[in-house]
């Protein structure tokens, strides 16, 4: 019979017995070869379950610290239910250990063990353990969120050391939704922190290199340049902690940042698996978890919206809440509904930064553009408030005498205009109505927008106002939109563009900053990104791939001005020629995934209203334009938004859409 007068004497003074039975704790005697001392140590711990009421901290801390410290999750099933029952009744008599048995289970979640299988038994009673815990002591969820902040391994940790810390803590927010928010936080956060060091790094090393080994294929956006590590993230890389990793020499700063990049680079790519895997397998549960799915969607929203959308730089993280949207049609409608509230429809009195409307502008846009399951329904709808808000500015300061002169005044307008050209070179297919347009005018600013989708025609008063925004926006994407938009026979707007050119030093005074540009990390683009992903060679038209040049007429017009051009662009036909295609990527062609079969579009719930379907139908009446606002035609188009109504665009939608927003723009003027 075990002495549990022990404790007794202990407090009367007696002590070697007691530090006797301390010492007895040690990690030596659970080794395998002492199969009896590890039997003894169970009993002594289902002995001392029953009287943890007496393990206070100040006279036991010895004794229970040993008995913590016991390798017990690699032990035997008997010394492990010993150990557990010991643990859960010391936190429920005695709660002040519970910190310190969270603090321990936390730092086992980082743990390594040499094989798979060990790693697998050790990780799953540590999640029995610290469920067992949370349900003893409920109001130790606050202890645990702050626990995995402070033991998310350093960025400078190895790959595995990160990824299997986020895996163990994603898979807490399973039986434990209150760390959701916390858990998702920090791991999103050090990967933007990696995302962000990886494009830090490369443009040093393009500065460094005179711009020449450090790009790849080209971005999409083509002014940011491309993503740049596309060579960089090869499968056979493991953890590159060590000198001479990925086969690259030690000596020279190139050959040290390079193979700090792959690094990063390794790490960025790891954490995303992770990611991406957890978010599969909550997305694909039974419909019994739709809350689970849907507060998982909000808190990524919230994740975005805090971290991902003021990061400027950050290049991968964001796809996470791309994926996730293609789950759901509701998801990918709040989103944009999130995104366009931001950008156009934010409220005066608590306005958005003027860098995150930019920021939100330039989402739409490559959301809209690149995500498969987009419909073209919904594009059309996107596109449609864009140009109505395009239209309402233009209203609202089509008498400012200090129109053309005021960038910062009109800096959404040029963010929102830009979206629009983006979109079009994408989706030009989807906002095509009927048949093939008449063609373009042989000169001029010809258009032939009779069958193009409602709204478009305003891109042609645009294009026309002193605003001038092919002069303010990307030179990458103007070009390319007048490449697109000639050949199409939308627009021609490649004489304006040489005007612009002659009369100042060129175009590109808004960033060409496109989120969604392709996907480069290698372990989880082919699987996660490439299934949902527009590529521009697959919608690029017939004749004006990639590499196509912009058309006979630009060419001929550079032709006649090219030592104009050199003297007041600074050989701006150079820098044409690198940034040539920048809206193509050479990947190989992906599937295409499969499209919602319809939009969720009810008025009860935040997002996108079409309008003039269903009841809303009656609100969108005809209107004269006035003549600047007419095409060549002298067609007539329907009333988006009108002068009066310009100010409702500073108003904001309720919830996370845009809905009381998309009032006003159905409702046509007096």
């Amino acid at each position: 019979m075990l002495n549990l007068h022990l404790l007794s004497l202990f407090s009367q003074g007696s002590t070697k017995s007691y530090w006797d039975l301390v010492s007895q704790f040690r990690s030596s005697a659970l080794s395998p070869s002492n199969p009896s001392g590890t039997r003894s140590l169970a009993l002594w711990l289902l002995a001392l379950s029953h009287h943890v009421s007496k393990l206070d901290m100040a006279s036991h801390s010895q004794l229970v610290e040993n008995i913590l410290d016991l390798p017990w999750a690699g032990a035997t099933d008997e010394f492990c239910k010993s150990w557990c029952r010991f643990v859960c009744a010391l936190v429920s008599a005695r709660t002040e250990w519970a910190a310190n048995v969270l603090n321990r289970i936390v730092k086992a979640l980082s743990s390594q063990t040499p094989t798979q299988p060990t790693r697998r038994l050790l990780y799953t009673r540590t999640h029995l353990l610290l469920r067992a815990v949370l349900t003893l002591i409920p109001t130790s969820v606050s202890t645990l969120n702050q626990l995995l902040v402070k033991h998310f391994p350093h960025r400078r940790e190895s790959k595995r050391e990160q990824a299997t810390f986020a895996r163990n803590i994603l898979f807490i927010t399973q039986y434990e939704g209150q760390v959701a928010e916390t858990v998702w936080r920090v791991v999103a956060d050090r990967a933007i922190g990696l995302d962000v060091e990886i494009q830090i790094e490369l443009d040093e090393l393009e500065e460094e290199g005179g711009g020449e080994g450090s790009d790849i294929e080209g971005s999409d956006s083509g002014d940011e340049g491309g993503t740049g590590f596309d060579d960089l993230s090869d499968e056979d890389i493991e953890d590159v902690d060590g000198d001479g990793a990925g086969g690259l020499h030690s000596d020279g700063e190139e050959e040290k940042k390079e193979r700090k990049v792959r690094e990063l680079v390794d790490k960025l790519d790891a954490l995303m698996k992770v990611c991406l895997e957890h978010l599969e397998k909550m997305g694909t549960v039974d419909e019994e978890f739709e809350a689970t799915r849907d507060a998982l969607f909000h808190h990524l929203l919230q994740l975005f919206s805090r971290s991902i959308l003021p990061t400027f730089k950050c290049r991968h993280v964001q796809f996470l809440l791309f994926w996730y949207c293609s789950l759901e049609t509701d998801f990918a409608d709040y989103f944009l509904g999130f995104l366009i509230h931001k950008a156009i429809y934010a409220r005066s009195g608590r306005a958005e930064p003027l860098v995150l409307r930019q920021a939100s502008a330039s989402y739409v846009a490559s959301f809209v553009s690149r995500a498969h399951y987009i419909t073209p329904t919904y594009t059309r709808t996107v596109v449609l408030n864009l140009c109505s808000y395009l239209e309402a500015h233009l209203e609202a300061y089509s008498n400012a005498i200090t129109l053309a002169n005021s960038i910062g005044l009109h800096a959404i307008w040029y963010a929102v205009a830009q979206a629009v050209f983006y979109i079009f070179c994408f989706r030009w297919q989807d906002l095509k109505i009927g048949g093939p347009g008449s063609g373009v005018a042989a000169a001029g600013l010809g258009t032939s927008t009779s069958s193009w989708s409602q709204g478009l025609s305003i891109l042609q008063r645009a294009v026309l106002s002193p605003l001038n925004p092919l002069q303010h926006c990307s030179g990458t994407v103007v070009r390319q939109f007048a490449a697109v938009a000639q050949h199409v026979g939308f627009l021609y707007c490649w004489s304006l563009i040489e005007a612009n050119n002659r009369r100042s030093a060129g175009m590109g005074d808004l960033e060409g900053f496109f989120p969604f540009d392709p996907y480069r990390l290698s372990s989880t683009a082919e699987r996660f990104v490439a299934p949902l992903y527009r590529e521009w060679r697959d919608v690029a038209p017939v004749g004006l791939g990639g590499d196509e040049e912009e058309g006979s007429d630009e060419e001929s017009a550079e032709d006649e001005d090219e030592e104009e051009e050199e003297s007041t662009s600074g050989g701006e036909e150079e820098e044409e020629e690198e940034e040539e295609g920048s809206l193509t990527s050479s990947s190989q062609d992906h599937h295409q995934h499969q499209q919602h079969p319809h939009l969720a579009l009810s008025a009860s719930r935040p997002g996108l209203q079409i309008p003039g379907s269903g009841k809303r139908s009656h609100h969108h009446r005809r209107r004269q334009r006035s003549a600047r606002g007419r095409g060549d035609d002298g067609t007539e188009d329907s009333s988006l938004l009108s002068a009066s109504d310009a100010s409702r665009t500073g108003e904001e939608g309720g919830g996370g859409g845009i809905e009381e927003g998309l009032e006003a723009m159905s409702v046509s003027a007096n």
